[in-house]
């Protein structure tokens, strides 16, 4: 017989789904399960001592019978010697099997409910397999004894099954203790990461507020500045540097025009080093003469031709122009304008950055609650199983 199996079968039907009777909130949980597994554990030593007590007189019972079974004298029937000797073997071999069914039950040492009933299980499995042959093979001429035995195998098993009933809660509970085990330290877990999430948000938006509170600082002072006399006299001093620029520009521009360096080409034309340099300087005039302040042309014309002094003049006075707004340009103090723009601006990236952040934590903490109210419906389906509701 399948004790477990029967068992599981038996409890499936009998199952009533019983009124809520007890109601916790979410603090309340841990301490009730302390109380009830604390409560469980003895019930379930009180059952296993029940299971033992019957095992124990079954095995008194037993043994008893099979005192009967071992006396019956088979040369009372009426059979060949055969099939007495057949019979008589197949007895010898069932009571073996009863023996170590009686060894395996009294050397049971499980203290836990369930393992103690899949033990049973086993047991018993493994006895029917293997004496079914020889029980059908004895009863062919022991019919009263073998069917006492039966009887009494069939009674123990009632026992057991009817304690396993009236008990099955116990495993139950323990099942239902440890997915609530499992889904209030998931909750917990949440709950510390949720918390983490709404510090590290007021963190992002503290710095966001500084970040704003600068820049409305430099906004300010981009406006004073603005109308800071010390400032406007730089601006004035750039726009000065940038006139001077631009006649510069203008002037050197003039210069390549004036400059005949057709006739300069002709009058080197035997010399290919000097031709390429009037090649070179003619195709990138503006950035050679910034090079070398028009040495180099210089030194052409006043070898092509003496009459180009006013062309040289003109170079030295470009030079001198030049000359000023350098020494202009270092004087001039550093632009606040642009460097307080330039603030603002990376203040501005950094804000951006910050609500970047705050919008990932956003996320996490919606996708949190999400798992957290799936937890939650687990938590109270499981406690509903043991009479409790999560209020």
């Amino acid at each position: 017989m399948n004790v477990f199996d029967f068992f599981r079968r038996k409890a499936e039907r009998n199952e009533v789904k019983e009124e809520i009777i007890k109601k916790l909130i979410f603090s309340e949980i841990e301490k009730w399960i302390e109380k009830e597994t604390l409560e469980k554990k003895g019930k379930e030593k009180d059952v296993i001592f029940l299971i033992k007590e019957k095992n124990l007189h079954f095995n008194n019972k037993i043994k008893e019978k099979i005192i009967l079974l071992k006396k019956f004298d088979l040369k009372l029937k009426k059979e060949g010697e055969r099939v007495i000797n057949i019979v008589n073997n197949n007895r010898n071999i069932y009571i073996e099997f009863l023996e170590k069914l009686i060894e395996k039950l009294n050397n049971m040492e499980e203290t836990d409910l369930e393992k103690l009933i899949e033990i049973i299980n086993d047991i018993f499995s493994d006895f029917n397999k293997k004496s079914f042959k020889s029980y059908e093979r004895t009863t062919y001429l022991i019919g009263k004894e073998m069917l006492n035995i039966k009887t009494s195998l069939a009674l123990f098993s009632k026992d057991i099954l009817e304690i396993f009933d009236e008990n099955k809660f116990l495993i139950n509970f323990s099942k239902d203790i440890l997915i609530i085990k499992k889904e209030m330290s998931l909750i917990i877990s949440i709950d510390e990461n949720l918390n983490n999430i709404n510090k590290n948000e007021s963190n992002l938006a503290k710095k966001i507020e500084e970040k704003e509170n600068k820049k409305k600082d430099l906004n300010r002072n981009l406006e004073e500045t603005k109308n800071d006399s010390a400032y406007l006299k730089n601006l004035d001093k750039r726009k000065e540097i940038g006139i001077l620029k631009e006649t510069l520009e203008r002037d050197i521009s003039r210069l390549k025009q004036i400059i005949d360096f057709k006739s300069l080409a002709s009058f080197f034309h035997i010399n290919s080093k000097k031709m390429n340099i009037i090649k070179d300087y003619r195709e990138h005039f503006r950035a050679n003469f910034e090079k070398d302040n028009g040495e180099i042309i210089i030194e052409l014309l006043t070898e092509a031709e003496p009459g180009n002094d006013s062309i040289i003049e003109e170079i030295k006075e470009i030079n001198m122009k030049r000359m000023k707004m350098k020494n202009e340009d270092e004087k001039l103090d550093e632009d606040e304008i642009e460097k307080i723009s330039s603030e603002i601006k990376r203040i501005d990236y950094e804000i951006e950055k910050i609500k970047a952040d705050n919008d990932k934590e956003e996320k996490r903490y919606e996708k949190l609650e999400r798992n957290r109210e799936e937890s939650i419906k687990k938590l109270k389906e499981s406690l509903k199983t043991l009479n409790v509701e999560l209020i």
